[in-house]
């Protein structure tokens, strides 16, 4: 969904009135809230989880929305993500979790974050 990659949230909530499927999966297994998580668009992520998607939501390589906002610094999106009840345990096919991910990728900000929540890196 376009409008969750570009933080569009009244457009998010035009279109899910019409219809539009919220977690419709793209060829990789990313749905609307893996764009918005990765563009920073905390905004938008509440609104599609307010419309019902799926805050666990993983791609074919088990990436969460969790994961991908902490891949690109998103405090925002992690804050949010983390405060609506995503898990930080959850790990990808790789085994890594959001800090791992964000270790790996010297994201400070959200591993800072998310150690303090007691979130593991291995």
């Amino acid at each position: 969904m376009y409008a969750a990659y570009l933080g569009k949230c009244d457009l998010i909530r035009i279109l899910a009135s019409h219809g539009a499927r919220i977690d419709l999966k793209d060829n990789y297994g990313g749905t609307a809230i893996h764009e918005a998580a990765a563009e920073g668009h905390a905004d938008a992520v509440e609104a599609l989880i307010e419309l019902g998607a799926d805050i666990y939501s993983q791609t074919i390589d088990g990436t969460t929305p969790l994961m991908v906002a902490a891949a690109w610094d998103h405090v925002n999106v992690v804050e949010t993500l983390l405060s609506l009840g995503a898990n930080i345990e959850l790990r990808d096919n790789r085994g890594d979790n959001a800090c791992q991910i964000a270790s790996e990728k010297a994201q400070l900000n959200v591993v800072k974050l998310l150690k303090a929540r007691e979130c593991e890196v291995l």
